[in-house]
């Protein structure tokens, strides 16, 4: 999982069930070493960048994914001048009531992740333009953003 960020939420999800796992978890360990062998080649990749030190980030969550607890998962990357430098998937600490407050709290994990990699990068010497933007795709947040400028105006 430290280099193949493709595997990241599988792994954690099968992490879930280390003490208790039965034959449907088992069956889909097989699947994902059947993944792993036929990409094989898969790997990340660092080049040129016209940007090296242009920093995105992006977050995503499902809606109550994890049945036995109803949480949802953040899934979030870093890349940095075009590759991933740092990513993560994981399960919510508190149940989200929709799939927007969901999307928020992925959203504001990332920004907190955000915030400590800007601090390392000016600690190296790296100057980086703020406020840096935080990509997220659904529709239901851009929504309410849009309400809340709204209501200041």
């Amino acid at each position: 999982m430290g280099t193949r960020p493709d595997i990241a939420y599988a792994a954690g999800v099968f992490a879930r069930f280390n003490n208790c796992a039965g034959k449907a978890q088992w069956t889909a360990v097989k699947h994902l070493f059947r993944y792993i062998k036929g990409t094989m080649d898969y790997k990340l990749q660092y080049g040129p960048h016209p940007h090296p030190t242009a920093f995105t980030s992006f977050s995503d969550a499902d809606y109550a994914g994890d049945a036995d607890s109803a949480k949802s998962t953040t899934g979030l990357v870093f890349l940095m001048g075009g590759g991933a430098v740092s990513w993560s998937s994981k399960l919510q600490s508190r149940v989200a009531r929709s799939t927007t407050e969901a999307e928020f709290i992925a959203g504001e994990s990332c920004s907190r992740d955000m915030a400590f990699f800007l601090y390392i990068f000016e600690d190296l010497g790296y100057k980086i333009a703020l406020p840096q933007a935080l990509g997220m795709d659904n529709q239901s947040v851009f929504a309410s953003q849009r309400t809340l400028s709204t209501k200041d105006a």
